[in-house]
C-alpha cells in the first residue's frame, strides 16, 4: 500500500534507538492480523509526517472559548431552563515560524489572535525576529499592531556557567516613556532549583512596571514545584503550583494563587491519547470568577480549551457544588482513563499470537544461547588471566600478602562459577579494590542473571488505581518497582597469616583485607 516509502520508513525504525513500531509490526505479522499492521504502519507515517511538519514550519494555535451557565437552571443558577452555555468571550492566536534554509542562524515568527467579547471584537498581530549575532548572544526585534502598537528591541547572552541574561526595551505607541526590562536565569544548589529574576521601568521617568522572582524545582525524584513571586503585572502576584506524574501517560497539576482580590485555585488532570494528542479536565476556583469546570484538548502544537462558569462565589451553597463538580471531573476523569486503557489492551490482545507457546520456547533457546557465549568468552579470559594470576599468587604467598584462596559467584538456587584466578588476578601490592559495578562487566565473568520469565517481580503502589482514589492521592503515587534476584560474591581470603571470609551482592564495591570480613583462624588452620 505504501510501496518503496513504505519498506524505507520500516527500515529506519529497525536501525533507530526505538525498535517499538517494528515490534508491533512483527508481532501483528506473526498472529496474521494484517489489517490491523496495515493501520498501525499508516498511523506511524502520518504522525512522521506531521512531526516532519511541524519541525520544518512551526505552528501554534490556540483556541478559547470561556462559556458561562449562570444564566441557566444548571446548579440553580439562573431561570432558563436551556442549558446550553453561553459565550463569554472568545481567544483565537496563532504563530507560524518562517522555514529556514540551510544552517541559518537567524528565526522569524508571524503571528496574531482576534478576541470577541459581549459582542466587540479586537484584532493584532505581532512579527518577530531573532539572530544569534556572535555565539551565545542573540538579538531580537518585535512589532505589534492593533489596539495598543509597539516595537521592542531585545537581547539575550548565554554565558559559560549557563545562566541567561537578557533585556529589552519597548516603545508603545500613544505613551510617552518607554518600557525597559531586565531578567536573569541560573541553575542553583547543584542544579536542584532553577530562578529567574526580572523587572520592568519607565525610561526616563524610572516608574515601577513589574517585578517577578521565579523559583521551579529541578530535583526529578520529586513532584515538579514552582513557586512564583509577580508585583505589577498580575492580579494574583503570589502563586505556589505542583505537577506531578500519576502513571505513564497520565499527570496531575495543582496550583494555588493569592493576591488582594483573594485566591484562586486551579486542579487538572492530564492524560495522553496518542503520542500528540491529550486531553485535560478540572476545575478552577477564584474568588473573583467563581467556579469554573476546564476541559482542554492539544494535538500538536494546536490547542483548545473550554472554561465554562458554572457558579460564583456569593452564590447559595457555593461549598456544595465545589464538592458535587469535583467528584463529577473525578469520575469523568477515571472514565477517559477506562476508555484509554480498554484501548491498549484491544491492541495489546491483537498482538497475542496463537503460537505463543512456540515463542516463549524460541526466547528461552535464544536467552540459554547468548549465556552459553557469555560464559565461554568469560572461560577464555580465564585461560589468559592464568599465568599472571599464578604469579601473583606466589608473591603474595612469599610476602604474607592477600592470597585468594577460594571465591564463588553464585545465584541463589541458579548457577555459580569460580572466580578465585579472576580475583587474584586483579591483586596488587596486597589489596584488591573491585568498583561498584556488576561482576558480569568484568574480565573472566559471565551473567548469570535469571530470565525475564522465572525473575521475580514485586507491583507496588501506595493506594489502588482502580477508583476515585486515584484522583485524590496522586501526590503519593510511587512507580512500579521490579525486584530481581541478585547474584552474591563470596571470598574467603589470608593474610598476614590469618584466613578470612566476606560475601557481598553484585553491584556493591569490594576491598580485601576488609574489617567487615569474618575472621576464621590461621592459615594452617583453615584451608
Amino acid at each position: 500500500e505504501h510501496g518503496h516509502f513504505g519498506v524505507e520508513f520500516l527500515r529506519a525504525c529497525m536501525i533507530s534507538n526505538d525498535h517499538t513500531l517494528y515490534k508491533t509490526l512483527n508481532n501483528l505479522h506473526a498472529s496474521g492480523d494484517i489489517t490491523t499492521a496495515r493501520h498501525v504502519l499508516k498511523d506511524a507515517i502520518q504522525n512522521d509526517h506531521n512531526a516532519k511538519i511541524e519541525k520544518d514550519v512551526p505552528l501554534f494555535t490556540n483556541i478559547e472559548l470561556r462559556c458561562s451557565t449562570l444564566h441557566t437552571k444548571f446548579m440553580g443558577e439562573g431561570n432558563e431552563t436551556s442549558i446550553v452555555p453561553e459565550l463569554e468571550k472568545g481567544t483565537m492566536s496563532f504563530s507560524v515560524g518562517i522555514p529556514q534554509v540551510g544552517g541559518a542562524n537567524w528565526h522569524a515568527d508571524i503571528g496574531g489572535s482576534s478576541t470577541v467579547k459581549l459582542g466587540e471584537g479586537k484584532v493584532s498581530g505581532q512579527f518577530s525576529a531573532g539572530c544569534e549575532a556572535v555565539p551565545g548572544t542573540e538579538v531580537n526585534v518585535d512589532v505589534g499592531v492593533g489596539e495598543h502598537p509597539k516595537v521592542s528591541i531585545g537581547s539575550s547572552r548565554k554565558m559559560t556557567n549557563g545562566n541567561v541574561a537578557s533585556t529589552s526595551i519597548t516603545k508603545i505607541f500613544g505613551m510617552e516613556s518607554f518600557a525597559w526590562s531586565a531578567a536573569m536565569e541560573r541553575v542553583m544548589f547543584q542544579n536542584l532549583i532553577h530562578c529567574k529574576f526580572a523587572f520592568g521601568l519607565g525610561v526616563p521617568d524610572r516608574n515601577f512596571h513589574f517585578a517577578q522572582l521565579a523559583f521551579t524545582s529541578l530535583y526529578t525524584r520529586l513532584p515538579l514545584i514552582r513557586a512564583n513571586i509577580n508585583l505589577g503585572a498580575e492580579n494574583y502576584p503570589l502563586s505556589v503550583g505542583v505537577e506531578k506524574k500519576i502513571s505513564d501517560g497520565h499527570k496531575g497539576k495543582f496550583n494555588i494563587s493569592l493576591g488582594l482580590e483573594g485566591m484562586a485555585m486551579k486542579m487538572t488532570s492530564t492524560r495522553n491519547l496518542s503520542s500528540l494528542a491529550k486531553i485535560s479536565v478540572g476545575l478552577r476556583h477564584a474568588t473573583s470568577g467563581g467556579l469554573s469546570w476546564i476541559l482542554k484538548i492539544q494535538r500538536g502544537r494546536t490547542a483548545f480549551s473550554l472554561p465554562i462558569r458554572v457558579s460564583d462565589v456569593m452564590r447559595p451553597a457555593y461549598s456544595l457544588k465545589v464538592v458535587y463538580l469535583g467528584a463529577l471531573t473525578a469520575l469523568i476523569d477515571l472514565a477517559i482513563g477506562d476508555l484509554i486503557q480498554e484501548a491498549k489492551n484491544s491492541v495489546e490482545n491483537n498482538f497475542l499470537s496463537a503460537d505463543k507457546e512456540e515463542k516463549l520456547v524460541l526466547r528461552r533457546e535464544q536467552e540459554l544461547l547468548r549465556k552459553k557465549k557469555s560464559k565461554n568468552d568469560a572461560m577464555l579470559q580465564v585461560s589468559f588471566m592464568a599465568d599472571r594470576a599464578a604469579k601473583c599468587r606466589e608473591l603474595e604467598s612469599e610476602n604474607g600478602g592477600l592470597v585468594i584462596l577460594k571465591a564463588k559467584y553464585s545465584l541463589l538456587g541458579g548457577e555459580e562459577m569460580d572466580a578465585t584466578t579472576q580475583l587474584q588476578f586483579w591483586v596488587k601490592k596486597s589489596t584488591l579494590e573491585l568498583p561498584s559495578m556488576p561482576m558480569s562487566s568484568l574480565l573472566g565473568f559471565f551473567d548469570l542473571s535469571q530470565s525475564s520469565d522465572t525473575c521475580v517481580v514485586e507491583k507496588s503502589k501506595y493506594l489502588s488505581k482502580e477508583g476515585v482514589l486515584e484522583w485524590f492521592s496522586w501526590l503519593m503515587n510511587d512507580n512500579d518497582t521490579e525486584q530481581f534476584i541478585i547474584p552474591n560474591l563470596f571470598v574467603r581470603y589470608s593474610v598476614k597469616g590469618f584466613v578470612y571470609d566476606i560475601t557481598v551482592q553484585d553491584g556493591e564495591p569490594l576491598s580485601l583485607p576488609s574489617l567487615a570480613a569474618l575472621k576464621l583462624g590461621t592459615s594452617g588452620q583453615i584451608k
